[in-house]
């Protein structure tokens, strides 16, 4: 990634490393299946603007002159950026060498130019120079999340289809409270009838008891560790918790913690300040941690310095992070940049903390130039971690304790008599592994689990779920709670919240031509999916941020007069709102629009569209849209296939459209919101909308960037 520390790659939030290449696409030349003729590089057509019906495939607000801040100067890394519709690689070079400079060879990115690229990229600046706490700076942010919001329904990048919303059901045993829109619940206050043993099921194997390694795997969490923060019953903002009382400095970049004297792990040693330092130091830098990116990446970043050498969050520097234990009970952390989700990026359960020292770190410390290890670790990782010898040695600070872990099995975890807070109030919690969904809905309805939902991502599968069964008595806004009566004829507790999830269509903008994403776009009908393929179980999505956690002070009603009304928008064609209809397939008109792009019922736009398999919502999507698309001259393949694989070729630029669903890992539109813009090397992007031209290893003679900015720029101007 550049030095835009505003943004993260897809591919650091996937977890991998990997990135692929930059692939040769000139600016008049067509994306792959887009025909000669067609390309997405033509003059604003105002009298086409002004129709609502049919979205317009080029921006009319947009610059109407040769945009010199479209060129980017990297003096030190010797690359010339440019970002300039109708300006061919060849051109290109020839200015950088008729301004006096010479370069190693010039290659351009995959997408064609999209006008509406530069104005995102710089609304996006906005968002970066913006994120500090005052009310200034938040009504900045709001506007350019608003923005980019649009941004995505013009260029359809990313095409939302639901919201999740979170099941729970529980027998009438347990006297338990619904968590809200965070599901981060928590059961020290839990009551339960007879057998004080809490039994719960979790979707798959609990991978890792490490809060650095743990990426969606560990059941549990929230019963045996903590964090400074945290979602009280799962609702915003987000409150302390190990941490007493806090301050923000004037520039929102130091935060001061004062912790919770007299917190104990569960090994008997009191909570201090030094074993943030250190746990936090795992997080960035230890070879087992999966989320690094979480603390020293593009969106969250404390203060850090790297090593020569290395690229990405490999390169930070084990004992340089900006983390400083003041004393005993005085935490302070200073960021890069401020950053508004700063609390509730610390809420997340990798930002959990594990007695100092209590495993090597870095393991890795000669990669890093370094003599010796900064801890030498009281235990090994797996003694610590997992079940070797009498392991694990595992402390956390939770209400519960882990007794026993069989990774594929079940965790086991009891009561912790000196736990900070109140409770708990049963002895026992037992989350046992069983995968299959249905399997987990007829151990509930035979009386073998207390609750279900808690740890998956619906209480009843989708195929038995009858919405009929459903009773709401009581509807708290961000979450109901009720009754549902099972078929065996025996009524349970209900629970429903809106989880901070959207589920969506990826298009590669550089093989998926711009007026087929529109067309796609209209033949898609939101409330029907929502209804018909989730059973009410899911919302319709016209944004890509969710409800919850949308703009303002009232999220959810923003959302609705955003996307129903255009209020607040800000690009004109949006004022009425959503411009593909509202619970409506618009067949006829995808059909002109494809056929204004040169596509005929002979001639039509090939696209595969890859699905996860096992997926049987998404597959009943995918047909249905291809029935559709065959109406609007586009003929869709399905594929299916693996995650994992899905993720790789995203990260590759190898497939046309593939389905996925992303979480928030904090509530702030910037988290899903930051996929949009352009990035400056399109392998971060799965959706590579990004237009480029690059002149790299250049020998700029010294020159300052403003100085060969202008020089390539009146090269360019006067030829």
């Amino acid at each position: 990634m550049p030095e835009d520390t505003t943004r993260r790659s897809f591919l650091a939030a996937a977890g991998t490393g990997a990135a692929a290449a930059l692939a040769g696409c000139s600016s008049n030349e067509p994306a792959e299946g887009t025909p000669a003729e067609e390309t997405d590089t033509a003059e604003p057509d105002t009298e086409a603007e002004a129709s609502t019906d049919t979205p317009s495939p080029t921006p009319s607000d947009e610059i109407g002159e040769f945009p010199q801040d479209h060129i980017k100067v990297d003096t030190e890394e010797g690359v010339v950026r440019l970002a300039i519709e109708n300006v061919e690689p060849s051109e290109f070079g020839e200015a950088v060498e008729a301004a006096g400079y010479s370069f190693g060879s010039v290659e351009s990115t995959q997408a064609p130019f999209d006008p509406l690229m530069p104005r995102a990229d710089r609304e996006w600046d906005r968002y970066g120079a913006n994120r500090g706490p005052s009310d200034e700076e938040a009504a900045t942010r709001e506007e350019v999340y608003y923005f980019v919001e649009e941004t995505n329904w013009e260029a359809v990048q990313e095409l939302p289809l639901v919201h999740t919303l979170t099941q729970q059901i529980w027998q009438d045993r347990v006297d338990v409270r619904m968590a809200g829109t965070m599901e981060d619940q928590t059961f020290d206050d839990l009551e339960l009838e007879g057998d004080q043993t809490l039994q719960l099921a979790s979707p798959g194997p609990v991978q890792t008891l490490d809060p650095v390694n743990a990426k969606g795997s560990g059941a549990g969490y929230n019963q045996y560790n903590a964090a400074l923060m945290n979602f009280d019953n799962g609702d915003l903002p987000p409150v302390a918790d190990l941490a007493a009382d806090y301050t923000v400095s004037e520039d929102g970049k130091t935060y001061t913690f004062q912790l919770r004297e007299g917190v104990q792990f569960h090994d008997g040693q009191e909570l201090t300040a030094d074993d943030f330092v250190y746990s936090l130091e795992r997080l960035a830098g230890a070879e087992e941690t999966r989320n690094a990116d979480d603390i020293v990446g593009g969106t969250f970043t404390i203060q850090h310095e790297t090593t020569d050498g290395l690229d990405g969050v490999s390169a930070f520097e084990p004992g340089t992070l900006g983390v400083e234990a003041v004393d005993d009970y005085t935490l302070e952390i200073t960021l890069e940049n401020a950053f508004t989700g700063t609390l509730s990026q610390l809420a997340g359960g990798a930002f959990a903390p594990i007695p100092e020292g209590s495993v090597a770190y870095p393991t890795d410390y000669e990669q890093h130039g370094l003599d010796g290890l900064l801890y030498e670790g009281e235990y090994g990782y797996n003694e610590f971690f997992s079940t070797d010898g009498d392991g694990p040695f595992f402390a956390g600070v939770g209400p519960f304790e882990v007794d026993s872990w069989s990774k594929g099995d079940q965790i086991r975890l009891s009561a912790f008599d000196d736990y900070y807070g109140d409770g708990p109030q049963i002895e026992a919690i037992t989350y046992t592994v069983i995968g299959n969904g249905s399997t987990r809905f007829q151990r509930f309805k035979n009386g073998n689990l207390d609750m279900l939902g808690v740890s998956s991502s619906g209480a009843i599968p989708t195929a038995e779920f009858n919405p009929d069964r459903r009773t709401i008595e009581s509807d708290e806004g961000t979450y109901a709670v009720g009754t549902y009566e099972l078929d065996n004829g025996t009524t349970v507790n209900y629970g429903e919240s809106e989880a901070l999830d959207t589920d969506y269509i990826v298009f590669n903008c550089a093989r998926v031509p711009k007026p087929a994403r529109q067309a796609m776009a209209l033949l898609i009908d939101q409330e029907r999916i929502a209804d018909d393929v989730y059973k009410g179980l899911n919302t319709s999505a016209y944004h890509l941020s969710p409800p919850g956690a949308f703009m303002g002070d009232t999220p959810g009603e923003n959302y609705e007069a955003h996307y129903q009304n255009g209020e607040n928008n800000k690009l004109d064609r949006f004022s009425d709102g959503y411009p593909y209809g509202v619970g409506e397939s618009r067949i006829a008109e995808a059909r002109s629009l494809m056929e204004e792009a040169g596509y005929t019922s002979d001639e039509p736009l090939e696209v595969e569209f890859t699905v996860f398999s096992g997926d049987p919502d998404f597959d009943s999507i995918a047909k249905t849209l291809r029935d559709k698309a065959q109406a609007a001259n586009i003929n869709i393949s399905i594929v299916k296939a693996d995650f994992g694989t899905v993720i790789g070729q995203a990260l590759d630029g190898s497939m046309d459209m593939f389905s996925l669903g992303d979480g928030m890992e904090y509530p702030d539109p910037s988290n899903f919101l930051r996929f949009i813009p352009p990035y400056d090397n399109p392998s971060g992007m799965f959706t590579r909308w990004t237009y480029q031209v690059r002149a790299s290893d250049a020998d700029l003679g010294g020159d300052d960037a403003e100085t060969v900015r202008q020089n390539i720029y009146d090269e360019l101007v006067d030829n």
